[in-house]
């Protein structure tokens, strides 16, 4: 069909030309005849005209006229075929834009097509050159492409079975994550919502990657490089992020239910109004991160170092903060109720309107701490913990 099409291209060019030539022929006898339209209107007057030996007196009235009939027929037979020019240039414009338009597409399919045989391919490096060239693809043409590269991305990145892939002897060799990684990278550039539930992600380098909004729930990303990505809305829950390099992260308003963030690196990530609820952050490092507003309840904050961290207004109801270091953290109007606080240390801590109602405060220090209207009703092993006999307003 190509190659009737290919064929049939020079017969419709030259089509348009032998027109194009005709209107220029017929344009050029209609000037022709505005410039002798007087004589040809004295012409076909003929015997209007009387001659001297009867009156010597010409009619040139009825000649005007006619000359101008003649004069105003033939200019707007020339506009006629000056529109119908315009009209064929347009034509021939847009067959050729059409003809330009289908071989791009057909350049375009060719590549798509190229690109996912390529992941195919028994090698990593060929691997990696159809991701990037599946990334191109979707650049230069994002309304037809980028959706459909999402979804083979998707695919590929959650494809765990490389095994056909190998040659035979190296089947029993651990398969390196280089061509997985690239995809998860470019599928955060292509700025689309990804799916990528279970995704098994250990290890990667994902430094700056945008994954905000992600479906990433039950993901293992232990041990990844997530320092300053985009993780804004994410869904992380029962995400493994263990010992994950987090530090920078934006994770504002993330879905992290049960996740596991164990020895996790967190510093300065920002948790707004994330919802922590029953995460496992036990050994982590949140020294400055910004929880404001976030929800840990019933969350594994043991041992963790939360030192100048934003709680502010939090959520921290039941959670064990059992020798937890929150060293000069801010903890206004935050919610401890029943938590446990047993050897926690909040030296300078500002706890202004907190609620520590029921909390367990077996060895807590509270030295130098700003207690102003905190609520400790209930409270049990004050008698043990250290700096509440300030003087201060706490109730």
């Amino acid at each position: 069909m190509g190659e009737t099409q290919r064929r049939g291209a020079p017969s419709r060019w030259k089509d348009v030309a032998s027109g194009g030539g005709i209107i220029l022929g017929a344009g050029a006898v209609v000037g022709l005849s505005i410039a002798f339209a007087p004589a040809i209107a004295e012409w076909l007057v003929g015997d209007a005209v009387v001659t001297g030996t009867q009156s010597e007196v010409v009619d040139r009235t009825a000649l005007d006229a006619r000359i101008f009939v003649v004069q105003t027929g033939l200019r707007i037979g020339l506009g006629v075929l000056g529109l119908l020019a315009v009209w064929l240039s347009y034509r021939r414009i847009r067959a050729m834009e059409t003809q330009a338009e289908v071989a791009v597409s057909g350049d375009q399919t060719d590549r798509y097509a190229r690109a996912v045989e390529q992941l195919g391919n028994k090698a990593a490096a060929i691997r990696i050159g159809g991701v990037y060239a599946l990334e191109a693809l979707a650049s230069d043409a994002p309304s037809r492409f980028a959706v459909t590269v999402r979804d083979v991305l998707q695919a590929f990145v959650q494809d765990d079975d490389q095994e056909d892939l190998n040659e035979p002897e190296a089947r029993a060799q651990p398969q390196p994550a280089a061509d997985r990684e690239a995809a998860l990278q470019v599928l955060g550039r292509l700025g689309l919502r990804v799916s990528l539930r279970g995704v098994q992600a250990r290890g990667f380098d994902l430094h700056g990657v945008n994954l905000s909004n992600a479906d990433l729930n039950g993901a293992n990303l232990s041990e990844a490089d997530l320092q300053a990505a985009d993780l804004r809305g994410a869904e992380l829950r029962r995400a493994d992020l263990r010992a994950a390099k987090l530090s920078g992260a934006k994770l504002q308003g993330a879905m992290l239910w049960e996740a596991d963030l164990r020895q996790s690196d967190a510093q300065s990530a920002d948790f707004v109004r994330a919802d922590l609820k029953a995460a496992n952050l036990q050994e982590a490092d949140f020294t400055q991160a910004n929880l404001w507003s976030a929800d840990l309840s019933w969350a594994q904050v043991a041992n963790t170092s939360l030192d100048g961290a934003n709680l502010k207004e939090a959520n921290l109801r039941e959670a064990d903060l059992e020798a937890a270091i929150l060293t000069q953290a801010a903890l206004q109007n935050a919610v401890l109720t029943r938590s446990n606080l047993s050897e926690t240390n909040l030296w300078n801590a500002n706890l202004r309107f907190a609620v520590l109602t029921e909390a367990k405060l077996r060895g807590a220090r509270f030295d130098e701490a700003n207690l102003m209207g905190a609520i400790f009703d209930g409270a049990t092993g004050l008698e043990t913990a250290t700096g509440l006999d300030r003087g201060d307003d706490a109730t």
